[in-house]
């Protein structure tokens, strides 16, 4: 056999040896689409995916009742009676990663009403943490109900988040159903 040809037969196993190990190597990474850190080159699912989490924390809570006091020429039967109960309540919402939310303050509020007759009002509800304010033109909550109106304020987390910060101030009167 001429030299050469005894070094090509080396050669050429040896080289597509290396290229199949080397060349055929997989791509490690996550492969779920749903994670924060897919991989849509990896071959190989090595454990590695990131998912968001979120985490709720109840704050305080307060609770502010609401007379009417407008007498209507004697003709109103709820004048400087108890109307309704505002019931606010704070929470934090947290999360793993930048990419999954803003850390956020949420002020909630629920309404019961405890008379026998709908109730609709409206009113201004001030967050002097926030420096903002909600309006909400008309609430009408049912006889002797309750209605959630869920998030009334979502604003960046701060040291400042609480119920402690809003105020409600009535607009117009109530009117009775």
């Amino acid at each position: 056999m001429k030299p050469l040809t005894k070094t090509l037969m080396i050669i050429i196993p040896l080289v597509t040896g290396l290229t199949l190990l080397f060349g055929c190597a997989k791509q490690k990474g996550c492969m779920d689409k749903k994670a924060l850190n897919y991989n849509n080159t990896a071959d190989v699912d090595d454990g590695s995916c990131i998912y968001c989490k979120t985490q709720s924390t109840l704050g305080d809570s307060i609770q502010n009742t609401v007379q009417d006091f407008n007498n209507n020429n004697g003709h109103n039967p709820y004048y400087s009676q108890t109307i309704v109960q505002l019931t606010f309540t704070s929470g934090f919402m947290s999360y793993n990663s930048v990419q999954c939310g803003t850390n956020s303050c949420i002020v909630n509020l629920s309404i019961q009403n405890f008379i026998n007759k709908t109730v609709t009002f409206g009113g201004i509800f001030e967050n002097n943490s926030f420096g903002k304010d909600t309006v909400i033109n008309t609430i009408s909550v049912p006889p002797l109900g309750r209605i959630s109106l869920g998030a009334i304020f979502t604003m960046p987390f701060s040291s400042n988040c609480g119920t402690s910060f809003v105020n409600f101030n009535q607009q117009g009167t109530f009117t009775y159903n």
